[in-house]
């Protein structure tokens, strides 16, 4: 198999493992925010208006974009406000501050999932 096919078939296969432990992932998530919003509340504020920003420009850069059909705009604003959407954020975003100790997917995948990605040897 040529290495680009690989690469593909990998990414793939990482994707589909993501999707089908998604909720897994996010209840641990859901477990985890409590205790970073108490142990750190000024971190916890700072995703909040970050999380907050990031959607207010997003909706910004559509109706900029030539994105008229409010319907839609509508529909996006109510994604990126569902339960799911942040802590999909959240997840991100402590995964990169080592000091909240959440794992990041893949680290989650290894340490918790019991049935985690298996990688070639």
């Amino acid at each position: 198999m040529r290495r680009k096919e690989y690469r593909t078939t990998s990414d793939t296969c990482k994707a589909e493992h993501m999707a089908r432990h998604a909720d897994e992932y996010l209840a641990y998530l859901r477990e985890e925010e409590p205790r970073v919003r108490e142990e750190l509340p000024g971190l916890y504020a700072e995703f909040l208006a970050a999380f907050e920003s990031r959607n207010v420009e997003a909706l910004e850069r559509a109706r900029k974009g030539g994105v008229i059909d409010e319907s839609f705009i509508a529909a996006c604003a109510a994604s990126w406000a569902t339960d799911e959407a942040r802590l999909d954020s959240f997840g991100k975003f402590f995964g990169d501050h080592t000091s909240a100790g959440i794992m990041g997917f893949w680290v989650w995948d290894e340490a918790a999932n019991k049935q985690t990605l298996q990688r070639p040897a």
